[in-house]
């Protein structure tokens, strides 16, 4: 529980590491979405207070409000995943979470065309307090302890399908993720334990 008078952190930027990269033809609805989300890399915290005997969220109702009505109608794309070298196809093989024997199977599959592989950032864009979450697309799924540091997986995906968020496990005041996709940097509203966002592929 946070002492009332210590300094409250800033909400962590999207990861430079991963700078994210957007169609021409999503501009239309990037500038939509900016316009809903703007501030929400500036989330303001909430204290926890001493005597409520219990955790407060970790960013205010309306700011969650916010992130909420900038889902709407979002249609989102998974960043690329390099295969243009032997030394990057072992990179996403072992990015991907299934053992590296399978994983190069997908990435071979993927060199084929037979499927799609994405890579997606997430970290925790709040405060790094044991939030867990877990990744599902194209019939894989794993389990992420967020951390202030970014980190990356690599899924199969199929176009015009979908990336599912869950919460697993609450580290208090609910569980805040950062996504980097394709699309741009993506802060979803804050999850319960057990509750699933899905979040539509093109």
């Amino acid at each position: 529980m946070r002492d009332e008078t210590e300094p409250v952190p800033e909400p962590l930027p999207a990861p430079e590491a991963q700078p994210a990269t957007a169609r021409p033809g999503l501009w239309l609805t990037l500038l939509a979405a900016a316009a809903l989300l703007g501030g929400a890399y500036g989330l303001p915290l909430m204290n926890q207070n001493p005597s409520s005997g219990g955790s407060q969220p970790e960013i205010p109702a309306e700011t969650a409000a916010r992130l909420e009505a900038g889902l709407s109608g979002l249609t989102l794309h998974l960043l690329p995943v390099d295969l243009s070298t032997p030394a990057a196809q072992e990179e996403a093989a072992k990015a991907i979470p299934v053992p590296e024997t399978e994983g190069r199977k997908l990435v071979a599959d993927a060199l084929a065309g037979r499927h799609n592989l994405g890579r997606i950032v997430v970290w925790d864009n709040v405060a790094q307090d044991n939030d867990v979450i877990s990744v599902s697309s194209g019939g894989f799924s794993t389990t992420v302890q967020l951390k202030s540091a970014p980190q990356v997986i690599v899924l199969p995906y199929a176009k015009g399908g979908s990336l599912m968020v869950a919460g697993v496990q609450d580290g208090g005041g609910g569980i805040t993720v950062g996504l980097d996709l394709s699309t741009g940097p993506l802060p979803l509203p804050p999850l319960r334990t057990g509750e699933v966002r899905v979040l539509p592929l093109f």
